[in-house]
């Protein structure tokens, strides 16, 4: 891929890293998109701790702050957000309820990335005017594993010295390994055998195991590319013409280099490095 290839460059000093850096959070940002919720740069707390105590007109809750990079807490009635306290809260009062009524409340934490995962759930009922106030337990939370997944560095990276800049570069590093790998398992398929990549030349009239691999592709990027989807191992004229809708879907990078305006069933460097590239190699 061509952000993988940054990382084998040669940088120096702080505008290098600086380039290595913003890439490798835009590499970050780009999993979180295409994973689509599978991972998240978030340290918050485990689900333990919310109570509520009452009164004829309010609840108060409280819980225990597991987190330790939260800017607040959010707190919700029902499905309903009613506020979002300050970071380090353990506490809150909702207020202007009415008697007699019952109401249940969780607890997220935030941060600039994200929510957290909800508390358990706390459920109370208001006690009649004029009556007295009473503790109710939580419902027993269900045990989950939090993953921790390191904070990103919040110090500037111009404020640091050269062995917090070295140290920096080998995190930034391991994390571009570690998110190309979950990538790869992402976008990898199934027919496909783990690790594969195409480099050999493909054309009209061969029949391989590679032509096999390629027409599994083709089937896999949908009926407009492919609407055949015929898996033979010959590459015959089905398979040229999904080539050719390959190779014009994404023109800009395989045809326009080459001064090309049509694509051409003929499978060279330009299309095997698009196809590898969305394998995830």
């Amino acid at each position: 891929m061509e952000f993988y290839n940054h990382i084998h460059c040669k940088f120096t000093g702080i505008k290098g890293f600086l380039t290595l850096y913003n890439d490798g959070l835009r590499y970050r940002y780009m999993i979180t998109q295409k994973a689509f919720k599978k991972f998240k740069m978030l340290v918050f707390w485990e689900k333990h701790g919310l109570e509520a105590a009452l009164s004829s007109s309010s609840i108060s809750l409280s819980w225990t702050d597991n987190s330790d990079n939260e800017t607040g807490f959010k707190i919700y009635r029902a499905e309903t957000l009613i506020t979002t306290t300050a970071a380090n809260a353990t506490s809150y009062t909702d207020a202007n309820l009415s008697a007699s009524t019952n109401y249940s409340y969780y607890v997220k934490a935030t941060n600039s990335s994200g929510d957290s995962s909800a508390s358990n759930t706390a459920s109370a009922t208001t006690s009649s005017a004029g009556g007295g106030g009473a503790v109710i337990l939580p419902t027993a939370p269900t045990e989950k594993k939090v993953e921790v997944v390191e904070k990103v560095v919040e110090k500037p990276v111009t404020q640091m010295t050269v062995e917090e800049l070295k140290s920096e570069i080998v995190r930034i590093t391991a994390l571009i390994a570690q998110l190309q790998s979950q990538l790869a398992q992402l976008l990898a398929i199934p027919e496909i055998p783990a690790g594969y990549k195409f480099e050999k030349t493909l054309r009209y009239g061969q029949k391989s195991d590679d032509v096999k691999y390629l027409q599994i592709f083709l089937k896999a990027q949908g009926t407009e590319i492919y609407p055949e989807g015929l898996v033979t191992g010959n590459f015959l004229s089905l398979t040229q013409q999904a080539v050719i809708r390959f190779q014009e879907k994404y023109a800009s990078e395989i045809l326009t280099p080459l001064g090309l305006e049509k694509g051409t069933g003929f499978v060279g460097e330009k299309t095997r490095t698009k196809i590898n590239q969305l394998l995830g190699h």
